[in-house]
């Protein structure tokens, strides 16, 4: 998250876009959300841009594609390796089942669930299934 913010925050100041540190930091909490957060981040920052010139708000589609594009394929997969492996399909359909359950909400909080549920799973189910893991 504070990468993402830090990122989009250089950028937006580059770009001369107004309230680049609020827009930074809205890009950096809705990163919470995975999927939809960042395209809900961009939403103000392109109307921003829109206000000094056709040509920045461009610009920062590309600035938040690129952004993006650097936490999905490099930030992101070498933090959840780390710190703990839930596929990505995974995370998609559970992603779907609480937002359709619990909204907007249920999607903000899918994958922190999922990631205690998978937690808990491995440290008190599967020692109990197969008792050689423990």
């Amino acid at each position: 998250m504070t990468v993402i913010g830090l990122l989009t925050f250089v950028g937006l100041w580059l770009l001369n876009v107004p309230l680049a540190a609020i827009l930074a930091i809205l890009a950096g909490l809705l990163t919470f959300i995975p999927n939809i957060g960042p395209v809900l981040s961009a939403i103000p920052a392109l109307a921003m841009g829109l206000t000094v010139s056709p040509m920045t708000m461009l610009w920062v589609v590309v600035l938040y594609l690129a952004v993006q594009a650097l936490e999905s394929n490099l930030i992101t997969p070498q933090i959840q390796e780390k710190a703990m492996s839930l596929p990505p399909a995974l995370i998609i359909a559970f992603q779907l089942l609480m937002g359709s359950f619990f909204g907007l909400l249920g999607l903000a909080l899918a994958t922190p669930l999922l990631a205690v549920l998978m937690m808990m799973t491995r440290r008190h189910y599967l020692p109990l299934v197969r008792p050689e893991t423990a």
